[in-house]
């Protein structure tokens, strides 16, 4: 279930991303789309994108302020 979440997820991005810079919202396109449900996908993926960045900020953040705590401690003892 994960693997086709993770590819859907994929398809999702490249099939969003793709419309950003065409007109998608005239109703005569062949790549017509609702504008609300459009700009819902669009920034969902976007905010996930935005969180995972910041997921990973936070998660080097405390990586060195463990690596400065320990470089501290093992200081200290010698």
């Amino acid at each position: 279930m994960l693997i086709f979440l993770f590819i859907f997820f994929i398809v999702g991005n490249v099939w969003i991303y793709s419309l950003a810079g065409e007109s998608w919202d005239n109703p005569s396109s062949p790549k017509y789309c609702d504008r609300v449900l459009y700009l819902y996908a669009f920034w969902t993926i976007t905010l996930t994108y935005i969180g995972l960045f910041l997921l990973l900020c936070s998660y080097l953040c405390l990586l060195l302020g463990l690596y400065i705590l320990k470089w501290s401690i093992v200081g200290r003892r010698r």
